[in-house]
């Protein structure tokens, strides 16, 4: 809050005064006076430009040459009022502005400001009493002491003080004449709080609140009949508020309708019995003919049928009200609210749409609820236009963003999904948690982990310590890449003894990253004894050791796995049989390599990776070639462009004497997997196969450019070294 700045008219005229209506003096006696004024000026100039040290200082300086100055005083004890300096305002003018009859406003307005930014409203009131003694007609430091009045519960006086307010012009008139009204009811001045609560109405019929003073008032004096039309009148205006205003509806209805309890039935509003007698009353009231049809009662019927819970019941009174009155908005909003909770969502739609208007302050939710219900229906599009529409109107509608994000990520348009969520959580960060594994998977798949890494970032700045949020910082900069910082995020919260068993198996696996592989094996042990079922942890953990060149203690733990997982755990049983059938094959146990994967088979029949791999196991055998080939081809049904399986389907045909056909599926795995981009030691064996295709078909030349091209790869292969020798004497 900030005093008017003293006119500018009253500085040139002070500025005229010191240069000509004195009498003159000497030379020094007119650089004097000239040289405040001018100081005054330049200190006014800063105070506009808001700059308040500046200004301070120069109206000090003026101060100094002219200590009569009440304008240099006045301008100079608003600079300290700008800089929050109150205690100097009060002592610079309050002494002088107490021996004045009627002081400069200015001054006024700055003591009783500075004492209300103090918070001493009773010395600020006296101020602007004052103020408003000097101008009767000053409503805006009117009203600021009628707030201060109002805080300190001196209601005698603010009615006295705010009468004069009252103008049948002003848009505030009808607002003035209800407040007007509700001090009276305080102070128990019924009559006239009657008289300028109706008044109030008749000059603004949407005054929720003067009709529930009104029902009040009516209720005090028994007139039921009244009360309830107010309060019926307050709910139309209100519909939000209709749960607080049941009882009080329910109480004044029944004693509208002289319904009395039945002997020994409580009649507590809160006893959901008398409730429900007395709509059972109104029931049968109304099919004796008892008037019951009128809007106002069923209204009752309506509101009191769904706080028993007959939700059907209230359905019919309200879809009854709706269809006699296509205006009555707060029927249509019971209804839509009943819907909900009987689940009835799609006949939600035809009200909304029926009551939906943009100019409504409610738009927003409206458009945003309407939106969710087609979407919930089927129809994105449609609702994908109300969503949109719902933020248009209000940007800040978070659950809208969150939904078009739902949408986005079904339609796998993961980087608009990935922008929903983080604006979603922009506007509610204390979703994350509730809604981090959705956004997690969405950045992975829109390959921008790093955002969430950000916004985790975030909530730990904000003050976020617990090990969740570092936990999953932990993981996000993990699959951002960043290893190191994840490694020692998780290291210390391991440290801490505060680390669960996921960021456990994190943390082995940016060991692992970093090759680290004896601290990665321990990291994922410690993950298995906290969490023995836990088949992910048994996988890294024998990768580990097989990169250390422990294959055999590799094996132990995936079968120590095996003991552990339980049975109805399909996908991790088949994982760790898969991945013992691996290392069998490395420790050249072709028995256990093929019953390994047989048990993989047995268990999904359709695991494209098993069928891939003991299709290609026979045909490196060169046995069992039709069941190789029906084993991959079905591996390739599931993925027809798999660089791996395509290369396997080219050795089967080339052990069955098709070359001609594995070459074409040779030359195809080389191109998928480039498209790919895998790794070129995925390659090697690949080229190997190509030249011994082209050696089964006397293009020793092109076989001795793919021999090459393996070795390029894997430079310690013997067996193509022994091709190559084979083509090098055959010249």
């Amino acid at each position: 809050m900030k005093p008017g700045r003293i006119i500018k008219a009253l500085l040139l005229l002070l500025a005229v005064i010191a240069a000509g209506s004195r009498p003159a003096r000497a030379a020094g006696a007119d650089r004097f006076d000239s040289e405040a004024v001018s100081l005054m000026m330049a200190g006014y100039e800063a105070l506009e430009s808001e700059q308040y040290e500046q200004a301070l200082q120069l109206l000090e300086r003026a101060r100094k040459l002219d200590k009569n100055s009440m304008v240099i005083r006045t301008l100079y004890g608003e600079a300290l009022f700008s800089l929050e300096r109150y205690d100097e305002v009060i002592d610079l003018l309050e002494r002088d502005a107490e021996k004045i009859e009627l002081p400069e406003s200015e001054v006024l307005s700055l003591l009783a400001y500075s004492y209300e930014e103090k918070g001493d409203n009773g010395k600020a009131i006296r101020w602007y009493k004052k103020i408003i003694k000097r101008d009767p007609q000053d409503e805006w430091n009117r009203r600021r002491m009628l707030e201060l009045l109002k805080d300190e519960e001196r209601f005698q006086e603010l009615i006295v003080l705010y009468k004069p307010l009252l103008n049948p012009e002003s848009r505030n008139y009808p607002l003035d004449l209800f407040h007007i009204g509700a001090l009276y009811f305080r102070i128990g001045g019924l009559k006239p709080a009657r008289e300028y609560l109706t008044q109030a109405l008749r000059v603004d019929s949407t005054l929720a609140d003067a009709c529930q003073l009104l029902g009040n008032l009516e209720e005090n004096d028994r007139n039921w009949d009244k009360a309830l039309g107010y309060y019926l009148d307050y709910l139309k205006l209100r519909p939000t508020e209709a749960g607080q205003m049941l009882p009080r509806v329910l109480i004044t209805a029944r004693q509208a309708m002289s319904y009395s309890p039945p002997a020994g039935e409580a009649g507590a509003i809160s006893d959901s019995a008398a409730w429900a007698g007395f709509i059972d009353e109104l029931d049968s009231r109304g099919d004796e003919g008892g008037g019951i049809s009128e809007p106002a009662m069923l209204r009752v019927m309506a509101i009191g049928n769904e706080a028993v819970g007959r939700f059907e019941r209230a359905i019919e009174i309200n879809r009854k009200l709706a269809a006699a009155d296509p205006a009555d908005r707060f029927a249509r909003r019971s209804l839509l609210r009943l819907y909900y909770s009987t689940g009835k969502y799609m006949e939600m739609i035809p009200i909304y749409e029926d009551i939906i208007d943009p100019r409504d302050p409610i738009f927003p939710g409206d458009a945003l609820q309407l939106g969710a219900l087609y979407l919930k229906k089927g129809e994105r599009e449609k609702g994908r236009s109300y969503l949109e529409r719902s933020i248009e109107a209000d940007e800040t509608m978070a659950r809208a963003h969150q939904m078009l994000g739902h949408l986005a990520e079904q339609e796998q348009d993961w980087a608009a999904a990935l922008d929903c969520y983080t604006r979603f959580l922009e506007l509610e960060p204390e979703a994350l948690r509730e809604s981090f594994k959705r956004l997690a998977e969405t950045s992975l798949k829109a390959e921008r982990p790093e955002v969430v890494a950000g916004i985790l970032q975030d909530a730990i700045a904000r003050g976020d310590t617990s090990a969740w949020a570092a936990e999953q910082l932990g993981w996000m900069d993990f699959y951002s890449g960043r290893y190191d910082e994840s490694h020692e995020v998780l290291k210390k919260l391991r440290r801490q003894n505060r680390i669960s068993e996921n960021g456990m198996y994190v943390l082995g696996l940016t060991q692992m990253r970093r090759e680290q592989y004896g601290e990665a094996a321990r990291a994922f042990a410690a993950v298995n004894e906290k969490a023995p079922a836990y088949y992910l942890a048994y996988l890294a953990r024998s990768n580990s050791l097989m990169l250390m060149g422990n294959t055999e203690k590799a094996g132990e733990v995936l079968r120590l796995g095996l003991e552990r997982v339980d049975e109805n755990n399909a996908e991790g049983r088949r994982e760790l049989m898969y991945a013992l059938a691996n290392i069998c094959h490395e420790l050249g146990d072709e028995s256990q390599t093929e019953q390994w994967l047989r048990r993989v088979l047995r268990l999904s029949p359709g695991y494209a990776p098993a069928l891939n791999y003991l299709g290609y196991f026979y045909a490196d055998l060169g046995r069992n070639l039709d069941e190789a080939l029906r084993l991959i081809k079905q591996a390739l049904e599931q993925d027809p462009e798999n660089g791996h399986y395509l290369d396997s389907m080219g050795w089967v045909l080339f052990k069955l004497g098709r070359a001609e056909s594995a070459l074409e599926y040779i030359r195809n795995s080389l191109e998928n997997l480039k498209k790919q981009q895998r790794e070129d030691r995925e390659y090697s064996e690949v080229y190997e196969h190509l030249g011994d295709i082209y050696l089964a078909l006397g293009q020793a030349e092109l076989a001795r450019e793919a021999f090459n091209s393996s070795l390029e790869i894997d430079s310690g292969n013997q067996e193509v070294e022994r091709k190559l020798e084979e083509l090098e004497k055959g010249r």
